[in-house]
């Protein structure tokens, strides 16, 4: 399994990295908060 941070997941699926990161919180898109960052 590849991981990906939240910058490098926007670019990937043509998001903004804020929507990234709200989709990751609401569990929409699986996703681990690491320290202060997604």
């Amino acid at each position: 399994m590849d991981l990906l941070n939240t910058e490098d997941a926007a670019g990937y699926l043509h998001l903004n990295p804020k929507r990234i990161q709200a989709l990751a919180r609401s569990g929409r898109l699986p996703g681990r908060r690491v320290g202060r960052k997604w």
